[in-house]
């Protein structure tokens, strides 16, 4: 099933919080927090954040080498790189499943003073260049402070219940279905601790 955006008319999930093409927001009216909370989830989300940051704040070398410089605000220029991704599992012993996930870190250097309108779509791809799945998300949500973006921010979780080997991720900001910068890159399998 899916529905229409009412500003641009793009097919989207019924679940999507927002247009991933105009970045229309939609009222979470009739929808359940009892799903949202189900078999765990929350507790997978808070364990899964708790590893991220302690990963992050021990990483201190990068994949990616790209110019260090004092991240700017204020333009409408965007730029990124992504610094690390990372994953981790965690079994669900009532209902004897796991479940896999993957986020991805990037260093901002300049970010356009308003936020709104931008999406962030996070894609993370096989060996054989097929899509695992994909995070789309809005820029606003990924940098909630644009004074704090001299650190990695964490951004395009994916979960599933079936395992999956990821190769590499490409990420692409868009506004206005304009790319307006993207980046790939080499997943290092030893921060995957699933595989």
């Amino acid at each position: 099933m899916s529905k229409k955006c009412p500003k641009c008319g793009d097919e989207i999930p019924d679940e999507a919080r927002f247009c991933k093409n105009c970045g229309h927001k939609f009222n979470d009216e009739g929808a359940s927090s009892y799903s949202t909370l189900s078999n765990g989830k929350i507790f997978l989300v808070v364990i899964a954040i708790i590893v991220i940051i302690g990963a992050i704040l021990l990483s201190g070398a990068f994949n990616h080498s790209n110019e260090t410089g004092d991240a700017t605000s204020g333009s409408d220029s965007l730029e990124f790189t992504i610094s690390s991704v990372y994953g981790s599992s965690y079994y669900y012993e009532e209902e004897n499943e796991t479940d896999y996930t993957i986020v991805t870190s990037a260093l901002f250097t300049k970010i356009p003073s308003d936020l709104n309108g931008y999406i962030v779509k996070t894609t993370y791809f096989d060996k054989n260049n097929d899509r695992i799945g994909q995070s789309t998300e809005t820029l606003s949500n990924v940098i909630y402070d644009p004074k704090d973006i001299d650190y990695e921010i964490a951004f395009g979780y994916y979960n599933s219940y079936k395992k999956f080997d990821p190769d590499h991720v490409t990420v692409e900001i868009t506004k206005e279905k304009s790319v307006v910068a993207n980046d790939t890159y080499q997943i290092d399998k030893n921060k995957i601790e699933f595989l």
